[in-house]
């Protein structure tokens, strides 16, 4: 293997020195990087009875099954890219496990149970659906990475533990392999309706619309709004009592302001407004919106919304979206001004 990467990196050099001075080369060099290897040259198989082996340095594990009372070697090597065939053609882990044995174990193989482990920072770091992961194995009669499923009459299952972290499959033989799934696409989509821009102390409405794009259920749904400094939540007018003086009101909800549905709690962060809602659910392809009144400050200048969403999609993976919105409030001409104070003073 490294002397495979060897040879590569050796026979670019010796093509770049073949391009004349001052000519463009464009080149892409494919660099196979190993990442681990185990062999056993003394696997004792019996049968009716289970051997396992634990490859820890491929990130593996085997459980295998024979029909005849054999011994033989495995080996498994674990690089990068692929060794001897192209990359897979879906979004990958990066990694490729090539796994070799002898033919008195080939022969005689009820069947293996192979798992390999990843770790959450590399799901993520992929950008792959961590519930879409599976085993890819090489085809050599259609050339092509095909994913392994029960319907492959050498299979007997395939699939993805997210819980412990490991893609799984129970096969009849062995093969190269990698690891691979689909692509995260936006699931949840924040939208923000409320003006661009807005006079000094005018009241507005901002709503603030959570739409579920995805095919699944979004559960354990978090939103928290920072509005800036300055703003002024617009409270409920009640002619008839005080709700300031309500004391049955749960403290964590202020009935006060004009929010639906209602946030679990309200706070003030260094004079920024900081609303929180929870929601259970969100069904797929379903939204819902959140609405409260503001008035602006009273003074001009561009201030900046921010709202952030945290949950939890049908694999139980954490999800999180946020929007950021610019506004700009401005001082409305002198003579507004003057009609709006006389307004206020009942002049008018």
């Amino acid at each position: 293997m490294l002397i495979r990467s060897f040879l590569i990196i050796t026979s670019f050099i010796m093509l770049a020195s073949l391009i004349p001075a001052g000519a463009n080369m464009d080149l892409s060099v494919e660099v196979v990087a190993p990442i681990g290897e185990y062999t056993n040259s003394s696997i004792n198989l019996s049968p009716n009875q289970a051997t396992f082996v634990n490859a820890a340095e491929c990130s593996s594990t085997l459980e295998l099954a024979s029909s005849q009372t054999v011994s033989g070697a495995i080996k498994m090597i674990l690089t990068s890219g692929p060794l001897d065939v192209p990359s897979l053609s879906v979004p990958s882990l990066g990694k490729y496990l090539k796994i070799e044995a002898s033919e008195s174990i080939t022969d005689n193989l009820n069947y293996v149970i192979i798992k390999f482990y990843y770790t959450e920072e590399e799901v993520i770091a992929s950008g792959i659906e961590e519930g879409s992961l599976g085993f890819y194995w090489w085809d050599q009669s259609s050339s092509s990475w095909e994913k392994l499923s029960s319907s492959m009459d050498w299979v007997n299952g395939a699939g993805v533990d997210t819980l412990g972290n490991y893609v799984w499959a129970n096969v009849t033989h062995f093969s190269d392999y990698s690891v691979g799934g689909l692509r995260i696409s936006p699931s949840i989509e924040i939208t923000r309706n409320m003006p661009l821009s807005t006079k000094i102390n005018q009241k507005f409405v901002v709503n603030l619309k959570l739409n579920n794009l995805a095919d699944f259920e979004f559960s354990n749904i978090s939103i928290r709004e920072k509005i800036p400094a300055g703003y002024d939540l617009i409270k409920i007018k009640d002619n008839n009592k005080d709700r300031d003086n309500n004391k049955d009101r749960d403290n964590k909800h202020d009935l006060n302001y004009e929010i639906t549905p209602m946030p679990y709690e309200i706070k003030n962060e260094n004079g920024a407004t900081i609303i929180y809602w929870k929601i259970n659910k969100l069904a797929s392809h379903k939204n819902i919106s959140l609405v409260y009144s503001l008035s602006a400050p009273n003074r001009a200048g561009e201030f900046a919304f921010r709202a952030d969403i945290f949950g939890f999609d049908a694999f139980n993976n954490k999800y999180t979206a946020f929007n950021i919105a610019e506004q700009e409030v401005i001082k409305p001409p002198l003579w507004k001004r003057f009609l709006d104070f006389a307004k206020n003073l009942h002049f008018i």
